[in-house]
C-alpha cells in the first residue's frame, strides 16, 4: 500500500478549478466527503473523476468500474472546488 495523506489544503489546480486535498486513511469513513460534491481521485497510479455515495460500510467512489471502490482503497482524494466569482474584486 502507499502512504496516506493526513492534512487538508488547497494546493493544486485541475482545468481551472482548485483541488482541495482530502485526508485518506485506513477507514472508509470520512467527515470530509460530501455526496453532492465532485472529486478527483488517484487509484493505482491513474486519475478518475466522480462522486462518492454513502454505503453501509462507509464511502464508495462511484467513478471507478461498475461498482465503484471504497474510500480506504484509494491512494489520493481531491475535492474539485468551484472558483470563487468574487476573487480579485475590491470594495463596492
Amino acid at each position: 500500500m502507499t502512504s496516506r495523506s493526513r492534512g487538508t489544503s488547497t494546493a493544486k489546480k485541475h482545468e481551472g478549478r482548485e483541488l482541495k486535498k482530502i485526508p485518506v486513511g485506513g477507514s472508509s469513513e470520512s467527515s470530509h466527503i460530501d455526496s453532492r460534491k465532485r472529486y478527483r481521485v488517484k487509484i493505482e497510479g491513474r486519475w478518475y473523476e466522480g462522486s462518492f455515495s454513502r454505503q453501509w460500510f462507509g464511502w464508495n467512489f462511484d467513478g471507478y468500474g461498475s461498482s465503484g471502490l471504497q474510500l480506504n482503497l484509494i491512494d489520493e482524494v481531491y475535492e474539485l472546488v468551484k472558483p470563487s466569482k468574487d476573487k480579485g474584486k475590491k470594495g463596492p
